[in-house]
């Protein structure tokens, strides 16, 4: 064989295979794509990816979840079924049903999870901001899981209360570092409609508040103020139907996300490359 032939084969190799890996890659659910076994989402850009994950290596049960790519640990941001594991990834389903919503069955075919709204999507894509959102035909947002938070608030999510609804977007902590069912700690906005967050503990006692937002920080919250990152730009919002706390990264090197943990602690936790681990830089309590 030829120089020449011989390049030639190497080049339509590399472009075959580039090809293939492309097409194995895929960061959306359609209706008759569905997510089976070990089958994943990745995001366009490598950040994030969700697929079936379990929580310790002694569990037998299995959940959907979204986690950082591209960390050497894994660390879950959200999980769809947490009241109801599934035990065989490779017999349950995470499909967008007939009726457009995106649901989870067991390996008996038993729908255990599903994002519950009237409008047929058609579309579930899992975005660089770890937001998996669900669209119609047209394009437009139905779902996403950053109105449906687990114990994680990321960067561009929320914590909200609807004034018409009177329904609260809260996070809950873990059961457990290794169970991901709702535990009894929460991050939610004051019930009694002050400008603030407050920690609870069975959605009842109030065990922590973040004092009043002054327009620029909540007077009481460590993680707060003018010692606080230059490169978190928190918020809170009043309008006439909605009250909602968030925060952006401003510099995109940053690895940050805040956790309501099991044992009741809130953190914001950054990502540090030279050790590898979480450092946490705030918690509440202190």
């Amino acid at each position: 064989m030829s120089n020449i032939s011989l390049s030639f084969f190497f080049i339509s190799l590399f472009f075959s295979l580039k090809s293939q890996i492309s097409l194995a890659r895929t960061d959306s659910i359609s209706r008759t794509n569905p997510l089976i076994g070990n089958k994943t989402l990745i995001s366009k850009e490598g950040k994030f990816e969700l697929g079936f994950f379990k929580p310790s290596k002694n569990s037998n049960n299995y959940y959907i979840g979204i986690w950082y790519k591209s960390l050497p640990q894994q660390t879950v941001v959200w999980v769809a079924n947490r009241v109801e594991p599934v035990t065989n990834p490779h017999s349950s389903q995470f499909k967008i049903s007939n009726d457009g919503n995106l649901v989870l069955l067991n390996g008996s075919n038993h729908q255990i999870w599903s994002t519950n709204t009237t409008s047929k999507a058609m579309h579930a894509t899992l975005l660089d901001t770890s937001n998996l959102v669900l669209t119609n035909s047209s394009g437009s947002i139905v779902w996403q899981s950053f109105h449906h938070p687990t114990d994680i608030a990321m960067p561009d999510g929320l914590i909200e209360y609807n004034k018409i609804t009177r329904e609260y977007i809260s996070l809950t902590s873990w059961e457990s570092p290794d169970n991901p069912a709702p535990g009894p700690y929460t991050v939610s906005l004051d019930p009694d409609g002050l400008n603030q967050f407050v920690l609870m503990w069975n959605n009842s006692e109030i065990y922590q508040k973040s004092g009043l937002w002054t327009g620029k920080y909540f007077t009481q919250a460590p993680h707060s103020g003018s010692g606080y990152p230059l490169y978190i730009n928190s918020s809170c919002i009043d309008t006439w139907d909605r009250r909602y706390i968030s925060y952006t990264v401003t510099n995109s090197s940053v690895v940050t996300h805040n956790v309501i943990q099991s044992n009741g602690l809130f953190q914001q936790l950054f990502w540090l490359n030279n050790t590898q681990e979480w450092q946490p830089v705030s918690s509440e309590p202190a």
